[in-house]
């Protein structure tokens, strides 16, 4: 079933990174918007994101989705 939540990006910086050279961080806030707000009143989620597409997609001040699974393969 898993459950979606929603995040909003408060933070996006290029920082150093020790074998690739750069990379980027990524801060995210639980949104504080209803319904998620209610049921879910602190979250927070924090990347580090090496390939520029990739962090690309991430934009301050924009909110988005993230639905979290069980993972069958628990051999982590």
């Amino acid at each position: 079933m898993g459950v979606l939540c929603r995040f909003r990006v408060t933070e996006k910086a290029e920082v150093e990174h020790y074998s690739k050279g750069h990379a980027w961080r990524i801060k995210l806030y639980g949104s504080k918007a209803p319904p998620f707000g209610d049921a879910t009143p602190s979250a927070n989620v924090e990347m580090l994101i090496v390939p520029e597409h990739a962090a690309a997609e991430f934009q301050v001040g924009k909110i988005y989705l993230a639905k979290f699974d069980l993972d069958t393969d628990q051999t982590g």
